[in-house]
């Protein structure tokens, strides 16, 4: 065998061994992209179904397998977002967005965390990324965030574009509903609310929120009195919508049900001093002056409102107290 053959041969022996060590670190490499996209999906699905605790560890794991991946980051911190930990979210957030600066979805949901915390401005900023980036879910979300810092236009400015994109979006009407009281648009409002219930009829909020418009408004007690009583039978510990149904049935001169929405108040939230603060009022101007001053000092005795306090000691004057 000549030295050239000899060269040869030991050339293909280590090149075949180098392939063979490629092939298998490839292998590998793959098969753990494949288990960490198990590992992934399975999280996925977890979530969907609210199983949150097991979608975490299975977010887990994934990580741990491919530490690189932002849609796992971001998965694991729309879970955390889920179970109202924050910080965690915001955490995994940042790390999908550090691996991948153009996952619009992230900075929407990022956004999402900082509302909950209460940074505004951050969530904002996070919106206006998410919506540069072509995610046209952040516009509602934009348009929240102004309604929470006052920003009544800009609020109606994005629902305005989210209700363009969807013309089924009942919380887009909702909001927007809120913006235009806030600026003392009732009549807009009205509309905004009547449209966001006929997409969705079991918002007892909303009933809520027209019922006051028509009261105070617009003096409609029998319609005020329709919403509030909507609002109660689908969330029957909704306390603020007996006290204001109480309101219109005393206005009526009914006063057996306005009685009777003010005692279930007192009932469902007996350590709040506003209730005893509305069911004196009524006494007071029922004339059951023992009655009233019993309710009125019960409520001074829950509060620690100097506002509060100092309005029911005036009423107290007038009762010869």
């Amino acid at each position: 065998m000549t030295t050239t053959v000899k060269k040869l041969i030991i050339f293909l022996s280590v090149t075949l061994s180098v392939l063979a060590i490629l092939t298998i670190v490839v292998g590998c490499q793959q098969q753990s992209t494949s288990e960490a996209t198990s590992h992934y999906n399975i999280g996925v699905s977890l979530y969907k179904e609210g199983k949150y605790e097991q979608a975490i560890m299975e977010f887990d794991k994934a990580i741990e397998i491919d530490p690189n991946s932002a849609d796992t980051y971001s998965g694991r911190g729309t879970v955390y977002n889920a179970i109202r930990e924050w910080d965690k979210a915001i955490a995994d957030f940042d790390k999908a967005i550090e691996l991948n600066p153009n996952h619009a979805g992230t900075y929407n949901n990022r956004g999402n965390a900082y509302i909950a915390k209460g940074g505004y401005e951050k969530a904002i900023a996070d919106y206006n990324m998410a919506i540069e980036l072509k995610n046209t879910g952040a516009y509602y979300n934009r348009g929240h965030a102004y309604l929470l810092t006052g920003e009544w236009d800009k609020a109606i400015a994005d629902f305005d574009k989210a209700i363009e994109l969807n013309p089924n979006h009942a919380d887009a009407y909702n909001d927007r509903g809120i913006a235009f009281s806030s600026k003392r648009e009732y009549g807009k409002a009205i509309l905004d609310y009547s449209k966001a219930i006929e997409l969705d009829p079991n918002r007892p909020q909303t009933y809520f929120k027209r019922g006051q418009l028509y009261y105070s408004m617009n003096g409609e007690l029998d319609k005020a009195i329709a919403d509030f009583s909507k609002a109660i039978e689908l969330e029957p510990t909704f306390v603020l919508a007996y006290y204001m149904r109480g309101v219109c049935y005393t206005e009526k001169e009914q006063s057996s049900p306005a009685l009777a929405d003010f005692n279930k108040a007192v009932e469902l939230a007996p350590d709040d001093p506003h209730p005893y603060f509305w069911r004196g009022t009524y006494y007071a101007t029922s004339g059951q002056t023992a009655l009233a001053i019993s309710d009125l000092n019960k409520a001074i005795e829950l509060s620690d409102d100097p506002t509060l306090i100092e309005q029911i000691k005036k009423l107290l004057e007038e009762l010869g107290q």
